[in-house]
């Protein structure tokens, strides 16, 4: 594992680790929902996001009744109530899990935007991580995530989802894949159409992503619509054979009160721009 060597970074660190353990107020913005929060001492920046990801699951594991919580990008497209319904049928909620899509062995970038010094990770690869788009933690696994960066695991500002899941490994924690989460990166003619998709990141078109999970516009319809929003965004579609999607959904969803990502009464953590939604 890489380590975190530098006497300077290591005091900036358990000083900013010391102000997120004693985090106790939030500034609540009611002028949509009354449920983003702006997290107090932590830069709303891209250069800290290691920071409000940690700021956000303490203040989640400290006021959200939720079994699991669920972090996820801006721009990253959920179907809520079929994950919900996942989490229930599948997973136990009381054991610690961390997981989403899996990455494994990947380089460590020395130049560019998700540069890190050789001082603050020495290793030339991380440890398998859930990549950023989205990925969920139990309550279970919240704590020891957080500890394990208070004692010491490598902090990476930049990279949020490295930091998580070299500190989820120090935890004994493996990341468990999560059928039904994927990425753009993944080629795709039906992006986040894809039957059984529950998350997505970086769809072509979000309000296509919900048309096509409501099953509101017929298939070929959809498609052309993902092809021409690909070629607007990324100049040019996946050159796939177009044929016609199962579009399979997980079983209805359960709409029992209190169970899933977040009770009725609080919010679910999403504090990849700083807030909570």
């Amino acid at each position: 594992a890489g380590t975190h060597s530098s006497t300077g970074n290591q005091a900036a660190k358990r000083q900013m680790l010391q102000q997120l353990t004693n985090m106790s107020s939030v500034t609540t913005r009611t002028s949509m929902f009354g449920d983003l929060v702006q997290l107090v001492g932590v830069p709303d920046d891209y250069l800290h996001l290691s920071w409000k990801v940690l700021g956000g699951l303490q203040w989640a594991y400290r006021n959200v009744r939720s079994a699991f919580v669920l972090k996820v990008d801006t721009d990253t497209w959920v179907e809520p109530l079929h994950l919900v319904n996942f989490l229930k049928h599948n997973l136990e909620a009381s054991a610690p899990l961390y997981g989403g899509l899996i990455t494994r062995a990947a380089p460590v970038a020395r130049t560019g935007l998700w540069a890190v010094p050789y001082a603050e990770y020495s290793s030339g690869a991380y440890e398998p991580y859930a990549t950023g788009g989205g990925y969920i933690l139990s309550q279970a696994a919240i704590l020891p995530v957080l500890t394990a960066v208070r004692d010491g695991s490598p902090l990476i500002a930049n990279v949020e989802d490295a930091t998580i899941g070299i500190a989820a490994s120090a935890s004994g924690i493996a990341p468990t894949p999560m059928p039904g989460f994927r990425d753009f990166a993944e080629p795709s003619e039906l992006d986040c159409c894809e039957g059984g998709t529950i998350l997505y990141h970086k769809p072509a078109d979000m309000e296509l992503c919900g048309l096509c999970s409501r099953k509101s516009l017929p298939w070929r319809v959809l498609a052309d619509s993902l092809q021409s929003a690909r070629r607007r965004l990324f100049g040019q579609a996946p050159s796939l054979s177009l044929r016609s999607p199962s579009l399979r959904s997980p079983p209805p969803p359960s709409r029992s009160p209190g169970v899933g990502v977040g009770s009725p009464s609080a919010p679910v953590a999403s504090p990849a721009t700083g807030t909570m939604a």
